[in-house]
């Protein structure tokens, strides 16, 4: 099965390449170019684009059966004093 791992260079993203391969899954990743070789020494097919782009979207997920999307655990958010997070 062919699984797409989004932000499949971070620290919980390498782990789930780590584990797709574990389970004779192929792992795809969307990657930006400075990271391509990095997830490709994981075993992931490296799918170069930025997730923010339709046609880079498209080109990642044809012929996948999965996907996965390790939460973004870096991303700093401006919150509010009013804030429920």
């Amino acid at each position: 099965m062919t699984v797409l791992v989004t932000g499949a260079a971070g620290l919980v993203g390498t782990h789930v390449l780590d584990a797709l391969r574990a389970r004779g899954e192929r792992p795809r990743a969307s990657s930006a170019n400075t990271r391509e070789r990095f997830v490709e020494s994981f075993g992931a097919e490296a799918i170069v684009g930025d997730v923010t782009d339709a046609v880079s979207w498209e080109r990642a997920a044809r012929g996948v059966n999965a996907m996965c999307t390790p939460p973004p655990w870096s991303l700093r958010l401006p919150l509010s004093r009013n804030s429920s997070v």
